[in-house]
């Protein structure tokens, strides 16, 4: 970030704030999509991309977003593509987690902008485990006795990764 400049500061937090707007009025909406109907439209992306892109590009330009963050960015896409293609995740669960890792690099409400970027993984990771835990509760309540793996990720229409998801990125924003 370019120091001592106030009306930079200034412009870089609103461009934060709308990128965080944007993503805040895009969870309940993917959330209920990906529970109720298990499928997300592509197109539906969109406007995410429109706005946020922009913003992305001027942040670069202003020197806002080290080099090694876009790097980083680039890389998780790429393990979150291999995830896809492993049938890890869906389309729409990669759209979102490749929106969040491109455009979510800084939060406006954090103060610790080099380790956000990290913990939206690790808050990930943890909200991707209780996640697998309540299958598994559910699985075993509903009387199935396979392995722990399997009753792990076996839901009957699939798991709605959105949700954690989105809970991962709301912990992200709340604790940094």
């Amino acid at each position: 970030m370019i120091k001592g400049n106030y009306m930079t500061d200034i412009i870089t937090t609103i461009l934060l704030w709308i990128n965080l707007i944007v993503f805040l009025a895009y969870i309940p909406l993917v959330c209920y999509l990906d529970i109720r109907y298990r499928e997300i439209h592509p197109g539906l992306w969109l406007p995410m991309v429109c706005i946020c892109s922009p913003i992305f590009i001027s942040m670069l330009l202003m020197g806002f977003y080290p080099w090694y963050s876009t790097l980083f960015s680039i890389v998780m896409i790429v393990i979150f593509k291999a995830a896809m293609h492993y049938k890890y995740i869906a389309g729409a669960d990669f759209l979102f987690l490749s929106l969040i890792s491109l455009f979510w690099v800084v939060t406006p409400v954090g103060w610790v902008h080099g380790l956000m970027q990290i913990q939206f993984y690790i808050y990930l990771i943890f909200t991707s485990l209780i996640t697998a835990v309540c299958l598994l509760g559910i699985n075993y309540y509903k009387g199935h006795r396979l392995d722990v793996i399997t009753m792990m990720g076996d839901y009957r229409r699939g798991i709605p990764y959105m949700v954690p998801i989105s809970a991962a990125f709301l912990m992200s924003v709340a604790m940094g």
